[in-house]
């Protein structure tokens, strides 16, 4: 978290995080034991683009879950701040991975 960018990935995985969780207390009886990789661009303007699941299943309830919960934070983190922007002006590629024991 000492970087621009380590800052700003805090910021969105604790967006992230907070919108899985409460999709996922809301879902938990119908989910069952899974795992999804999701994978995604964040473009400098804090949208986010090109977001795929990479592994297991994109139709389960987890896979929507996690997609659903990447596409909504950006809205909440905003585009990057000033020093971000002039480090990674086209975005950056990230991977996430959820589960449920």
């Amino acid at each position: 978290m000492g970087t621009a960018l380590g800052r700003y990935q805090h910021k969105l995985y604790l967006a992230i995080g907070s919108r899985w969780n409460n999709k996922v207390q809301q879902t938990m009886a119908q989910i069952g034991v899974d795992r999804v990789v999701v994978r995604f661009h964040v473009n400098a303007d804090g949208t986010i683009s090109d977001l795929d699941i990479v592994q297991g299943n994109p139709n389960s309830i987890l896979g929507m879950i996690s997609a659903d919960s990447i596409k909504q934070s950006s809205d909440l983190i905003g585009p990057f701040p000033a020093d971000l922007k002039a480090e990674k002006p086209n975005g950056f590629p990230w991977q996430l991975a959820f589960r449920i024991y």
